[in-house]
């Protein structure tokens, strides 16, 4: 590791240095917050605090945003208590690890939580695509490279997604030929992983 760090120039070796004790300082306030760890309503009430939802749906109107992140908050919990998520990764998202505290289904809890809009796009076709990308997440027989790169350009679309209801419908037509495409592309990668 000494090798490799001698290697990096010293402004990407200050970033690590500085990004490792960030995590140092997360896995402390882990195993601390552990000692009484969250229960899953706890959880929720941090990671979907009133707070955490600051300049987020901004777009949509107060009632559907109250919903959302209502069902967020729903889904969350429902997911906690099934898949009984540990006290580790429990006390991690209390003590502020957010995404970090989860190996394959960061996706999952963003703002709004994955599949909360699915419904209200308006749009069949991105809705399909949603579904698509949400299996990538949470199919273990997809590389994790591969459903990190996935990750990234499905977070990319996120706002569009959440803003459907209020394009005009050119921008729609347009919107559900891309998401038609990207749910057969998404499709065959799903297929021939065995997925």
């Amino acid at each position: 590791m000494q090798a490799c760090e001698a290697q990096l120039p010293p402004d990407q070796l200050t970033a690590l240095a500085g990004r490792l004790g960030q995590l140092d300082a997360l896995v402390a306030a882990t195993f601390k917050k552990r000692k009484q760890p969250a229960s899953c309503a706890g959880v929720v009430a941090q990671h979907y605090a009133d707070a955490a939802w600051k300049g987020k749906l901004d777009m949509l109107v107060p009632a559907e945003r109250k919903k959302a992140i209502a069902e967020s908050r729903s889904r969350m919990t429902k997911a906690c208590t099934a898949e009984a998520w540990t006290p580790t990764v429990r006390s991690c998202l209390v003590a502020g690890g957010a995404e970090q505290c989860f190996v394959a289904t960061s996706f999952l809890w963003t703002f709004p939580a994955t599949g909360v809009l699915a419904t209200s796009t308006g749009v069949p076709e991105c809705d399909a695509y949603i579904d698509a990308m949400n299996r990538t997440q949470t199919c273990e027989k997809l590389a994790k490279e591969t459903r990190d790169a996935f990750k990234e350009s499905f977070t990319a679309m996120h706002d569009a997604f959440a803003q459907m209801k209020t394009m005009d419908d050119s921008v729609k037509k347009a919107m559900a030929d891309s998401c038609r495409y990207g749910t057969e592309a998404l499709q065959q990668v799903l297929s021939s992983s065995g997925c």
